[in-house]
């Protein structure tokens, strides 16, 4: 889950400097910040435990 942390705060992060500097045009802001919620309120995709079972154990040998 750690990468997923990033991934927002970078993009989060990002977004704001760009809307902060001003140049962006209203409808690319608009757009910006729509994508933005949307990464936001997407559900977190998670791993299944099965498959993660298994390539630990092909990584091992087993």
């Amino acid at each position: 889950m750690p990468i997923l942390s990033a991934h927002l705060l970078k993009t989060s992060t990002a977004v704001a400097l760009e809307l902060e500097v001003g140049v962006v045009e209203p409808p690319t802001r608009a757009l910006m910040l729509g994508t933005l919620r949307r990464l936001f309120g997407s559900p977190i995709k998670q791993n299944h435990a099965r498959r993660n079972v298994h390539q630990a154990l092909a990584l091992i040998g087993l």
